[in-house]
Order: C-alpha cells, then structure tokens, then sequence
C-alpha cells in the first residue's frame, strides 16, 4: 500500500470501502428477523411466539406467508416457498420450518357457514306508566342486532284496539304510543316489544294504567325556615301538591309552582314563578324574596302540570318574623392558610355565605399602639371591602388582622357583626399562620406562581442478547462510528502529504 513514503490510491479507497460494508454489515445483523405468520382470507390469532390459531368456513381460499428474514422455507404441506395457498376442507395444523431448526405452527379450525344471532334489547322506556286519554307519548327500547341484520321487529298491545293504546310505528326501535280512549275490558294494557332473527328472539313486556285527565291540585303548603330570620331567605314549599294524573310519578308532572305574596297592606304584591322538568327530583318550592318586614302576608298559589292545566288557586296566610339573634349576623369564612409573597398578603373571603343580602366587609391591621387602621387594596387603591382584599403591608414581621362582617337591610348596615382575628408572618421565611379556622385549601392564592417540576429523561430501552425481539438493541461490539470518522481522517491527511 505504502510505496516511497506515498500511498496507493486505488488501495486506500478499497479500505475506506470495505470499513463502510463492515459497518452497515455489523449495523444489520443486530436486527432480528420477523416472528410473525400472516394470513391473506383469515385473522390469525398469535396464542405465543411460535403458535397461531385462525378460524375459516369451510371451502375457504387462504394464503399463508412466513416471517421475513430467513433463508430456507419448509412447510409441512411440501412447499420451500415463502408463502403457500391453501383451500381449506376440514380442520388442520399446518406446520413452517425456518432455517431448518425453528418450527412455527398454525392451528386451521373450520366454522359453521351459519352465523349465530345474539339478540339484545334493554327494557322498554316509556316516561310514564300512567297515561291519560289523548295523549301520545314517546316509547322504545336500546336493541342490539349482534351478527344478526335481518331482525325483524315488532310492537303490539294485548287486546289490541280494545285496549285504547295505537302503536304508529311497529317496527323500529323508538315510536309512539297514542292513548286513544280507556280500555274496554277495564284491564291494564300490555305493551310487548319482539324482536326475532334466525330462529332467535327476545322479548320485553310493560304494563301500563289509562285513566282520564284532570286538574292538578294543592293540599298544603309551608314555609322555610318556619319563622325565618332576617338573614334567610323565606322559601315556600308545597308540601302535598299532585298532577292530574293523581300522583307526580304516573307520566304528568308539575311544571310550574307560582306564588304571589301580597302584605296586608297592599304595599308589597310580587309574584314568584320557579319552573320544573319531567326529571326534577327536587321538592316543589320557590323562593319568595329575603327582605320582608315583619309583617303578616297573603298567599295564592297554584301549580301547572306538563299537560298545560292549572290548579285551582290555594290560598294561606305566613307570618315573617325576623329574630335578632346572635346567629343574625354572617359567619366570616377565610380561605387558608394564606400565603404572603414579600409585603403583599391575599385574604379571600369569598366562600362566607350572604343568604342572598349584602355584607358590609372591613379588613384592619393591629398598630403598635394597640389601634385597628384598615387595609387598603392594591388593585383599587381604596380600603379594603371587597370580598378578596390584596394588600400590602409598609414592614414586615408578625401582623394580626381583624375581619368583620355584617349584614345590610333595606339599605342600613346592622349594628350587629361578626368578627375573626388572624395572625400572619410578612415576609417570614416560613410564613407561619395562627388562626382558628380549621379550614385549609391546597389551591395555590392569586398572585402565586407554582415552581416547575423538572422533566426527567426518559430511560433508555436498549437491550441487548437474546432479549433484542422487540426492542432497539445495542450495537454490536466492532468499529463504531467515530473510530471509522477517525481512521478516514488520518488517512486524508496521508494523501494531502
């Protein structure tokens, strides 16, 4: 290769070729060969490495074909090729060796050429099982056609048009119900749901109650609380109140309760409206305002079914009587524990509840002198009345705040409050907080920023040995890249001299 001091060319480009081949040669052997079988004309399913079960009518056409990557292909059927066509009689094990030692096998069963039906149907759902004359309702069943899409469906009545019921549609899944008249037998009506396939069928049955329509109607009627307080609102139930229908689970149910409340004097006359749907599972009530006066008022109430009916008007008489009680005054709940960043501190007060009147808030500081300033709010620039008050205090240290709350009514703040007292640490290292509340949220305040947690490298999924099928594998031990870069720049600078 080296004469006089000098290299052959020819020679030196040879090398530099045969170390590329080495490379991509080393590179390709640590890539397995395929372990698969496929079928063409049947799903095969893998039961391990080396064994497939499939499953074909009988007369079937099918291809196999062996795993890609070996050189000698023998089956047990006689061919040496890669893949093999086979028509399929009767159940059999078709057996493939590789390499002559690895040895694949392929379990062949036959069907029946006729597809069993799975018949699947939910109970029958109608919204209600007392039906009155007129009216048309929807009706239907969840229905599964496993394998089966010839299925043929139908609905029927027992006693048929005798019943009062009609069926506008027999044959799907979700149709109409129409109640013609009361039943001329007297008896309830049977709804039947069918559905048959391939000798196959399943049935659902739902009786049902026909009776004729009437008004809905008020029995009794109450009020929450039974002496309210200024701080709660007054709500008013009806405790016994029925549909036309008789019951409020029989198909009809109550779509409105509507109540005026009128005072003595005529002063005070509102009417309050609440509606419902068909799936309320809520008591039949409505709120009639937070702010009356003591005073006796008249009530008129009534309800209006699904079907548009109103009941006759039920009229009763409720006395407000606002107590001045230590429990009229609003229970200050603080969000902790709170957090200060630096000078500024978050005091959230948001979950106190107002039973529906507004609170007058203050938020004050304790000075060295013993005195309460208050708090003012770095987002407005005004004391603190908000129910989140931000602020930021002039020093840092132990700072005990003082909250204190109170209603307002008809417009004039209550003379009564509640307080609570709160210690925190400003600028602490450990923001230590003393407080009575026993409440604490893990939800970070506003205004804080959540560290980052750092993302760790995924691990590597490098095997190497018998374990390679799968997964990347290692390289082979032999010239690894840089050493070939290596060797090829030492020779370029034996050629430039």
């Amino acid at each position: 290769m080296i004469r006089n001091g000098k290299f052959n060319r020819a020679r030196l480009m040879l090398l530099a070729f045969f170390a590329v081949s080495m490379l991509i040669s080393i590179s390709a052997s640590a890539l397995p060969p395929s372990e698969i079988i496929t079928c063409k004309g049947c799903i095969l399913n893998q039961d391990s490495i080396d064994k497939f079960t499939t499953w074909v009518k009988k007369g079937s056409a099918i291809t196999l074909t062996g795993p890609a990557g070996y050189t000698i292909y023998s089956w047990s059927t006689g061919e040496t090729t890669q893949s093999i066509n086979l028509k399929i009689d009767s159940s059999r094990v078709v057996t493939l060796y590789l390499n002559g030692n690895k040895v694949k096998t392929v379990q062949i069963n036959l069907t029946s050429p006729v597809i069993s039906c799975e018949l699947v149907a939910s109970e029958i759902k109608l919204d209600a099982t007392f039906l009155t004359v007129g009216e048309r309702r929807p009706v239907s069943v969840d229905f599964k056609e496993n394998k089966c899409p010839d299925a043929v469906l139908s609905w029927t009545v027992d006693g048929g048009s005798s019943s009062g019921l009609i069926i506008e549609d027999s044959h799907i899944e979700k149709t109409w119900l129409i109640v013609k008249s009361k039943p001329i037998d007297g008896k309830n009506p049977i709804i039947r749901f069918k559905a048959t396939c391939g000798g196959q069928s399943v049935e659902k049955t739902l009786m049902v109650t026909i009776g004729e329509n009437s008004k809905p109607t008020i029995e009794s009627l109450s009020t929450t609380p039974a002496t309210p307080l200024s701080h709660r609102k007054v709500v008013m139930n009806c405790d016994k109140c029925f549909t036309g229908a008789g019951t409020r689970d029989q198909g009809d149910y109550i779509a409105e309760f509507i109540v005026r409340v009128i005072s003595l004097d005529g002063k005070f006359d509102k009417t309050f409206t609440q509606p419902f749907g068909k799936d309320n599972i809520k008591p039949i009530s409505v709120s009639v305002g937070s702010n009356l006066e003591n005073d006796v008022y008249k009530v008129e109430a009534r309800i209006k079914d699904s079907r548009g009916a109103y009941s006759e008007i039920f009229y009763d008489t409720i006395f407000v009587n606002f107590g001045n009680t230590d429990k009229d005054v609003p229970y200050v709940r603080l969000k902790e524990p709170i957090v200060c960043i630096g000078l500024e501190c978050v005091f959230d007060t948001q979950e106190t509840e107002d039973n529906d009147l507004v609170l007058s808030r203050s938020f004050e500081v304790k000075t060295v002198s013993g005195k309460f300033e208050p708090l003012f709010s770095v987002v407005t620039g005004s004391v603190c009345t908000a129910p989140v008050c931000r602020t930021v205090f002039r020093e840092t240290g132990q700072k005990e705040v003082r909250i204190r709350m109170s209603y307002i009514r008809n417009g004039k703040k209550s003379d009564k409050y509640s307080e609570k007292f709160v210690t925190v640490c400003v600028g602490c290292a450990n923001n230590n907080i003393q407080t009575s509340a026993a409440a604490s949220y893990s939800a970070p305040l506003a205004g804080q920023v959540q560290p980052t947690a750092p993302v760790a490298a995924p691990p590597s999924t490098a095997v190497s040995g018998d374990d390679c099928a799968g997964y990347r594998c290692k390289s082979a031990p032999g010239i690894g890249g840089f050493a070939l870069i290596a060797i090829l720049a030492i020779l370029s600078r034996k050629i430039k001299k």
